[in-house]
């Protein structure tokens, strides 16, 4: 049939088509500030009792800390102070948000991808003295979705003060991948979330379009793929169930033709005695290879009188269709 010859077709390419949206799906990924994606520099990073609101710690100058609090993803954050002081990391995909804290003593940060032009940022929340935790505080968008970036964040010298400690902490950064490295077990999926009222608003970078055909976005390919792969699996149920269809109509036509037979050779070979009230008696099948089953109607007087088969008798059933940036890192 011709619905049968082209399923193979149509198959093979809804397979295409699923295999090219996977490959161009992109994803937010969150990685945390202790996922080993993300390097430091220096790569010593002291204890937290060491440098937490320690002004007098000349360990801590030039220095990366962890500290534990409740509130921040996954309970930590990375903070630094003074000038000297980075982190790296590398993605692909188009764009990238990083998360921080703010409040009074919010430090400035910079930013380069892939050593282009340095941008700054700002954890200073003036007259906030309560941390606002998990706050975006960088933005950066149009990158190349399928090129390996290189991100590097340092510490603004600018913010370093002796006499008033500025620090600057991350939490976490949502970058949206497409393809990249497997994530380590710190590094979780995540849908886009809202941010806090009142917080500090991210930076954000204005980049020019790209210029070549690599550099086109993959979302609307994306959804065109889509929309051809949903039409054309309509298109092969449809074809289904016209060709399960057409073989019930043929199924219906097929009529069954009843074996008549006198009433007193259905008693002599089956047995079957005149009933008084004329109810319908089913006759069972004959021993001999090939016969059919048949009903008969018999009357009170003991005369038969051949009927058609009930209307529920059916036919025979029809078969079912059945790579990190190298520390450290200075900028000149």
């Amino acid at each position: 049939m011709p619905a049968r010859s082209s399923f193979p077709s149509v198959l093979r390419v809804l397979a295409y088509l699923q295999s090219c949206i996977f490959v161009s799906h992109a994803v937010l990924v969150r990685i945390d500030d202790k996922d080993t994606r993300i390097q430091y520099f220096p790569p010593t990073v002291q204890p937290e009792a060491s440098c937490r609101f320690k002004t007098d710690a000349a360990v801590c100058t030039g220095s990366w800390w962890i500290e534990n609090t409740e509130g921040d993803n996954g309970n930590t954050t990375h903070q630094c102070y003074g000038p000297n002081t980075s982190l790296s990391f590398t993605f692909r995909g188009p764009s990238f948000v990083i998360f921080g804290v703010t409040f009074w003593a919010g430090a400035g940060g910079l930013v380069t991808v892939d050593d282009s032009p340095v941008e700054s940022f700002t954890t200073l929340l003036d007259g906030v003295i309560e941390p606002h935790r998990q706050q975006p505080v960088y933005l950066k968008g149009g990158l190349d979705p399928g090129q390996v970036h290189t991100v590097i964040i340092a510490y603004d010298p600018k913010s370093y003060n002796p006499a008033g400690l500025k620090w600057l902490g991350i939490d976490y950064v949502l970058i949206d991948e497409i393809s990249g490295p497997v994530p380590s077990s710190s590094t979780t999926t995540v849908p886009a979330s809202s941010t806090t009222s009142g917080a500090a608003q991210p930076t954000t970078s204005e980049t020019p379009p790209p210029t070549s055909a690599a550099n086109v976005t993959l979302v609307p390919v994306v959804s065109i793929l889509g929309a051809l792969t949903v039409g054309l699996a309509v298109v092969l149920l449809l074809l289904i169930r016209r060709k399960r269809r057409a073989e019930s109509e043929s199924v219906r036509r097929t009529s069954i033709q009843p074996y008549n037979m006198a009433a007193s050779s259905l008693a002599g070979s089956h047995g079957v005695q005149p009933l008084p009230m004329g109810l319908p008696v089913a006759v069972p099948p004959s021993s001999h290879p090939g016969s059919d089953s048949h009903y008969s109607f018999y009357q009170s007087s003991g005369s038969p009188q051949q009927t058609s088969p009930p209307a529920n008798v059916a036919g025979p059933l029809a078969q079912g269709i059945t790579a990190p940036f190298p520390p450290p890192y200075r900028k000149s």
